[in-house]
């Protein structure tokens, strides 16, 4: 019989996302473990206070024995909070599914996880279990591949895997520029070698406020894939004002959630991933929609470096 994997829920200021979520938790035997960042204002106060009570209730309903609950005392944002969320689980668990309040995914999703999670433990190859993929359309519904893309938008890892989270973005980045010179990353898109050093900038300069682009950056230096079903087994419905990153509704493609007919299928194809070849042409679809998605820090990014070049021509000028 598979294990069945604990899941751990990061949380902030959407009562309404989280209670959705929590309808989509399967009532079995799993350990659950929330996790929910303090306010950053006296206003986000009782919106905190507000997601706070809808996971007592859960926890109440679920099961005290089974459900645990974190709550940071202070605003730790983007990056530290969630990364501090996933450290507090695994000080109990060696495998979480992990979920953010506005991840929407099939019941199939867990299924999945449990099942890929327990074949590839010993597999240090694999590093992450997708449960987002950017395929659209394939008719592949009962494949899946090895990605370079660890995508966050539900998924799941080890603690063997998670303990190795480099944080510094100075370090990733040395790691990544002597890599890409050996070619570890050949056949990728013609600016992710440019790109991607923008990402690790803006952690550095403090324009971007994550934590999976370390997370990404770390399966690299460690020669990790993940393993991605082609058909979406997990969407993202937070596209809202609320938002940290995802502020901006985007390409359909972004949006678009796992079909109902996905559920119940069988995964015993979880154990034979198609080639790395066919999977390439599909990483570089996900860079393309990752780069010109419209998320946040990407607009960040820009005026950042438009403020730069601004800066300089006053000096010169003067």
């Amino acid at each position: 019989m598979t294990r069945k994997s604990a899941i751990c829920i990061i949380a902030f200021n959407r009562a309404d996302c989280l209670s959705n979520l929590l309808l989509k938790i399967p009532r079995e035997s799993r350990r659950i473990y929330i996790s929910i960042d303090g306010p950053r204002n006296a206003p986000e106060a009782q919106l905190v206070r507000e997601t706070i009570s809808v996971a007592d209730k859960f926890r109440g309903a679920f099961g005290e024995e089974l459900v645990e609950i974190n709550i940071s005392e202070v605003n730790l944002g983007c990056e530290k909070g969630v990364r501090s969320g996933i450290n507090w689980a695994f000080e109990t668990e060696d495998r979480l599914i992990i979920l953010e309040d506005d991840i929407n995914p099939a019941a199939s999703f867990f299924e999945f996880c449990d099942l890929a999670l327990e074949h590839h433990e010993l597999n240090h190859k694999v590093w992450q279990i997708n449960g987002w993929t950017p395929l659209l359309g394939t008719g592949k519904e009962n494949e899946c591949y090895l990605s370079d893309y660890s995508h966050i938008w539900g998924w799941a890892t080890w603690r063997s895997r998670w303990v190795k989270y480099v944080d510094d973005p100075k370090k990733l980045k040395t790691t990544f520029k002597v890599d890409y010179k050996n070619g570890h990353f050949l056949n990728h898109h013609k600016n992710f070698r440019r790109y991607w050093l923008e990402q690790l900038s803006g952690i550095q300069n403090g324009s971007v406020d994550t934590w999976d682009i370390q997370w990404l950056f770390t399966m690299w230096a460690n020669r990790g894939k993940a393993v991605s079903p082609f058909e979406r087994l997990c969407g993202n419905v937070g596209f809202d004002s609320r938002a940290t990153h995802t502020k901006f509704e985007i390409r359909r493609e972004i949006i678009e959630q796992p079909k109902e007919s996905v559920h119940g299928v069988s995964f015993n194809w979880i154990l034979e991933p198609s080639s790395n070849d066919f999977s390439l042409e599909h990483d570089l679809l996900a860079f393309e929609m990752q780069q010109w998605g419209g998320f946040k820090h990407n607009l960040r990014n820009y005026f950042y470096r438009v403020y730069r070049i601004i800066k300089v021509l006053r000096r010169t000028v003067k």
